[in-house]
């Protein structure tokens, strides 16, 4: 039998095309935040992170792996920075990991939401376009808090035109 939304499909739930949108932002985000992590690990440490797994490791391996390199190698208030905003990104880790690893069903209402097992319990939670918005912009501020300590850095020590490798020097002095 056809679906109503999406005839093409044989499965339900058949997300809206504002729903498929606000999915695939919150993936893009995500994904772009997951690459400024590997990208401010190989300009601090001039190493590729390598977690022993490729491309498979996790985003808090991730984090974790830039923490460590900031606290070996920046002054103390920038790695506290670095730490604040990698502790930020983790924080709303679980609202990603909703959207892109739940299950998708629609609930007894007939609206489309996701369920999640958490310790043992079902979760169910309605995510509409509006809420998949406010997740990714969560994630792209996750990101801007990252951008900005290499900014700020920046500025405070007149760096006009930077290079993040620049950024990471300056705050290692």
């Amino acid at each position: 039998m056809p679906l109503p939304k999406r005839p093409q499909f044989k499965f339900e739930p058949s997300p809206s095309d504002n729903e498929i949108y606000g999915i695939g932002l919150v993936t893009l985000k995500w994904a772009m935040l997951e690459q400024y992590l590997d990208l401010c690990i190989h300009t601090l440490t001039g190493q590729a992170f390598d977690s022993g797994r490729g491309q498979r490791a996790t985003f808090a391996e991730r984090a974790a792996a830039l923490n460590d390199a900031a606290g070996a190698r920046l002054q103390r208030r920038w790695h506290e920075a670095i730490s604040a905003s990698t502790g930020y990104a983790l924080s709303i880790k679980i609202d990603r990991d909703h959207v892109v690893h739940g299950l998708w069903s629609l609930d007894d209402r007939g609206e489309l939401g996701i369920v999640n097992a958490v310790k043992g319990r079902l979760l169910a939670r309605r995510l509409d376009y509006g809420k998949l918005k406010d997740i990714a912009g969560k994630i792209d501020e996750a990101h801007y808090k990252l951008i900005k300590v290499a900014e700020d850095a920046a500025r405070e020590y007149n760096l006009v035109e930077f290079t993040l490798t620049d950024a990471w020097k300056a705050m290692s002095r």
